[in-house]
């Protein structure tokens, strides 16, 4: 199978994986608040505490995303679903549903 990622590690016998296409969104997500939101929501902030709370903030919607995914999976579990592995990615176009 053709990776994209790398393992991050394993919560309750999952593997986890990263896509290497969370770094420019976290990354520009990153950049989006420290330059602009914070300044403007913070005004009494220095730039190193609206650095170091974009940082919390990206690694906080990663883990919110990851506790999303394990609750599909706990889900897929307990209908008789194997979920050997969860993988963390940004899609790069959006998915077609198809209907009837």
């Amino acid at each position: 199978m053709l990776r994209h990622g790398f393992r991050i590690g394993r919560i309750l016998a999952i593997s986890i994986d990263l896509d290497y296409s969370w770094f420019p969104i976290l990354g520009s997500l990153a950049w989006l608040l420290a330059t602009n939101y914070y300044p403007a929501q913070f005004q009494d902030w220095g730039l190193a505490e609206c650095w170091v709370m974009r940082i919390v903030t990206a690694f906080m919607l990663f883990v919110c995303v990851l506790i999303h995914e394990l609750g599909h999976s706990m889900v897929a579990r307990r209908f008789g679903l194997s979920v050997p592995r969860i993988t963390l990615f940004i899609p790069s176009r959006p998915r077609r549903v198809r209907t009837g």
